[in-house]
C-alpha cells in the first residue's frame, strides 16, 4: 500500500493511502474509525448499487453505526437544498461532531459530502473513498468542497481536510468509456502543466499498457497535487496551477447546464483552446497545442470549443474565482511540463473571449 502524507499549515496533516483492497486493510480502518461513534456514507444511487451494502458491511466493524444518504447523481448533489437535507438527516439521527461522514464516489459526491462534513456543527471528521479516476488523481485530495448556484460552478465552498482519503485502483473497472475518459483529462492538465515526463509517457504507450499502469499513473497525480496543496493550502498562490484548463472549462458547463459537457470534457477542451491562444500570442512553444490535442483524441475527449455567445463567457469570467481586483489570473503553459499564471486585464476579455469563441 502507497502511502502520501499531506501536509498543511492551518489544518491538519492527513495520509492519501492507495492499494487494492485498501479497505479491507483492517489496522488502517480501526485508526480512522473506532474511535467513532456514528459513520454517514455519502454517495450516489450508481455507487451505490455497486458498492454501498460491501462498504458499510465492512464499516461496521469498527464503529457502532454506519447509514448512509443517497445523493442526487452529477452536479445536482451539489445545491445548497440537497445540503439542507443532508443536515436535516444528521440531526434526525443525533450526529455529533465527532462522528464521520465518509464520501463514496466521485467529484460531485466529494464536494457535496466536503461542504457538509466542514459546516456541520462546525466541522466533522472527513474520508473519502474516491471511486472515478478523476477523483482519485484529483478531487479528493486538497480539501476544497463546494456547491454550485445558478451564477456559477463552486461559487459557495471551504477549505476543509479530510483525516484521510482511501484509494482504490479496482473501483476504476466499473467506470463507462466516459467516465474513465474524464479521469485522463485532469491526468493530462498534470502531465502538460507540471510533469513532461508523464506526457511522454502517455503520448508513447499503448493504451492497453497505459491501463494496466494506473495505480503508478495516480500515485504520480497525488503526489504532485499534496505537494502543491501542501504548500498553498487555500489557493493564494502556487495551487493556481491547478488551473488550467478551467477558467473556460467552467464556463462551458454553466452556459450548457452540466449537462451537454462533463467537468472533464469542459477541462479537455479548455486546456486546448487556452494553449492554441497562448501559442498565438508567443507565450507557449510552438506546438504545445498540437502535442495536447493529439493527446485528447488518443483518450477520446473533446477540443474543439462548442458554439456560443461571447457575452456569456465574459460575464462568467469576471465573476470567476480567480478574478482580483479587474484582473482575471489565467494558468498557461510557457510549453509541456511548465505551467505560468498571468493576468489578463478586465480590459482585454473580450479580444480574449473574441478567440475563445473562435475556437
Amino acid at each position: 500500500m502507497i502511502e502520501i502524507e499531506v501536509k498543511t499549515k492551518r489544518q491538519h496533516a492527513y495520509n492519501i493511502y492507495i492499494g487494492q483492497a485498501v479497505l479491507q486493510e483492517e489496522k488502517l480502518l480501526k485508526d480512522i474509525f473506532s474511535s467513532k461513534q456514528k459513520l454517514l456514507i455519502l454517495t450516489d444511487k450508481k455507487v451505490a448499487d455497486l458498492y454501498l451494502d460491501s462498504v458499510m458491511t465492512q464499516l461496521r466493524q469498527y464503529t457502532n453505526t454506519v447509514k448512509s444518504f443517497i445523493l442526487p447523481q452529477g452536479e445536482e448533489a451539489k445545491t445548497l437544498k440537497v445540503v439542507e437535507e443532508v443536515v436535516a438527516f444528521l440531526d434526525e439521527n443525533s450526529y455529533e461532531r465527532q462522528d464521520a461522514i465518509l464520501a463514496l464516489g466521485g467529484g460531485t459526491v466529494g464536494d457535496s459530502a466536503g461542504f457538509c462534513a466542514s459546516i456541520y456543527k462546525r466541522g466533522m471528521t472527513l474520508v473519502h473513498v474516491p471511486t472515478t479516476l478523476l477523483a482519485q488523481v484529483d478531487s479528493s485530495i486538497g480539501g476544497k468542497t463546494a456547491v454550485n448556484t445558478r451564477q456559477g460552478k463552486n461559487r459557495i465552498g471551504t477549505f476543509y481536510q479530510p483525516d484521510a482519503v482511501l484509494m482504490d485502483p479496482l473501483f476504476l473497472l466499473s467506470l463507462d468509456k466516459t467516465h474513465y475518459a474524464q479521469g485522463f483529462a485532469e491526468i493530462i492538465k498534470y502531465a502538460a502543466s507540471m510533469d513532461k515526463e508523464l506526457f511522454t509517457y502517455l503520448k508513447q504507450t499503448p493504451l492497453v499498457q497505459i491501463e494496466k499502469n494506473m495505480a503508478w499513473i495516480i500515485e504520480r497525480c497525488a503526489r504532485h497535487k499534496a505537494k502543491i496543496v501542501s504548500a498553498d493550502e487555500c489557493d493564494f498562490g502556487g495551487r493556481r496551477v491547478l488551473n488550467f484548463g478551467h477558467s473556460l472549462a467552467h464556463a462551458i458547463e454553466l452556459i450548457w447546464g452540466y449537462e451537454a459537457y462533463s467537468h472533464g470534457q469542459a477541462v479537455a477542451i479548455g486546456m486546448y483552446v487556452t494553449t492554441k491562444i497562448s501559442e498565438e500570442k508567443k507565450l507557449s512553444k510552438t506546438g504545445s497545442a498540437a502535442e495536447i490535442k493529439a493527446l485528447l483524441q488518443k483518450f477520446d475527449l473533446p477540443w474543439q470549443m462548442p458554439s456560443t455567445e461571447a457575452e456569456k463567457i465574459v460575464h462568467i469570467l469576471k465573476n470567476d474565482k480567480k478574478t482580483q481586483g479587474n484582473v482575471l489570473r489565467e494558468v498557461i503553459i510557457s510549453e509541456i511540463g511548465q505551467a505560468h499564471i498571468i493576468q489578463v486585464p478586465f480590459a482585454a476579455l473580450d479580444e480574449l473571449t473574441a478567440l475563445y469563441c473562435r475556437g
